[in-house]
Parts: structure tokens; sequence; C-alpha cells
């Protein structure tokens, strides 16, 4: 466990509570999950600064209407179906849980593509493997101006091995469990894509 908090452990088990027993994927788990990956964007340094400062506010919002909304709030399939069929997914006054998810949703991808490529990194900089996820999952998603600023941040990147000792472990043990967490958190990720894609609200503004 890091200064801060954070153990792979402690993700890979909020994680593997998100699947119900009946296969849906509950709201509440998949948040507090998030709670506790949040407290790995601070180990990277400036490049995750513009997720990290999000993903908080985002966190709450969603936790907020599973406090308060009930039963259609319970999981992600239950939320995307309510919202939808009742023509909430763009409504003004508040930000929907559907396009509140799905800014999680994207920033999960760049993470699971990340861990999948420091995996399998075979040298000391992360900084192409870091800028490769980002290129494909969050850059689509962002402006030139966002873009050019990530490119540069990622040689901000602490080394792999500096990465890895942060987090308290050998490193065969470190590099065995990013893997399985990648592996835990990619099927989520996939059936979360699925209902977007389903629903048609990946362009949700």
């Amino acid at each position: 466990m890091t200064s801060n908090g954070f153990s792979l452990s402690k993700v890979a088990t909020a994680f593997a509570c998100v699947r119900t027993e009946d296969g849906d994927l509950s709201l509440r788990e998949y948040t507090q999950a998030y709670y506790e990956l949040n407290k790995f964007f601070p180990l990277l340094g400036r490049l995750m600064g513009f997720v990290a400062s999000d993903v908080t506010e985002k966190a709450e919002v969603l936790m907020e209407y599973v406090d308060s909304a009930g039963e259609p709030y319970r999981t992600i399939q239950s939320m995307i179906k309510h919202e939808v069929d009742n023509n909430l997914t763009i409504q003004k006054s508040k930000a929907s849980g559907s396009r509140t998810l799905l800014r999680l949703h994207r920033a999960l991808d760049f993470i699971i593509q990340f861990f999948e490529n420091v995996v399998e990194c075979k040298t000391n900089s992360l900084a192409g493997v870091a800028f490769q996820a980002y290129s494909n999952s969050l850059a689509q998603y962002h402006s030139w101006v966002v873009r050019k600023g990530v490119q540069m941040a990622v040689y901000m990147l602490p080394y792999r091995k500096d990465l890895i000792a942060k987090l308290g472990e050998e490193e065969s043990d470190v590099v065995c469990e990013i893997k399985s967490l990648a592996d835990l958190m990619k099927p989520i990720y996939e059936e979360t894509q699925r209902l977007y894609t389903e629903y048609k609200l990946h362009e949700l503004p």
C-alpha cells in the first residue's frame, strides 16, 4: 500500500464486487471501485491531472443518484434503461447518470490499456506506453491543446522501476497484480461499452 492508501489488491477486491449475482453491474460498487482506483492517478504525476481532478466529482454525482434515486440506479443496466426510457440522458438541470458514467468509462479504457502496456513494457521509460494508451482511448475526446499537453506531460512520468517501487512490492508481484487487475476490469469495461453501443449513447455531450 502506498502513502496515499492506494493498493492494487484493494482495487481488485472493489472491482470484483461490481458484478451482481444476476450478472448485472452494480452502480454503487462500480463507483466505490473508482474511489479506490482514483488513488492511483497521483502516482503518475502531472499526466493524470486532467483525469484525477474530474474523477471524484463524477463519482460523487453517481453516488448521489444511487443514494437518492433508488432502484432505477441500482445497476448500470437499470440506470441507462431508465434514463433512456424517460428522456433523461441529456437533461439540462443536472448531468445525467449516463453522461457522468460515460466519462469514467472512457477513463477506465485508458487505465486498462496503460496497465496492459506497463506489463508488456521492456524499457524503463513509461512515456511511450502511456501516450500510446492515451492516443488509443481518451485522446479522441480531447482538443488539440489538451492532446499536445499530454504529449509533453508523459515525459514527467516516473520511471517504471520507480512506479513499481512506489507500490512497495517486488517487481514480479506488482506486474502480476497489475495484469490480474487489468483482466478483472476489462469485462466490466466491455459490458458497459456494449450497453452504450446498444442505446447509442457514446456521443452524449
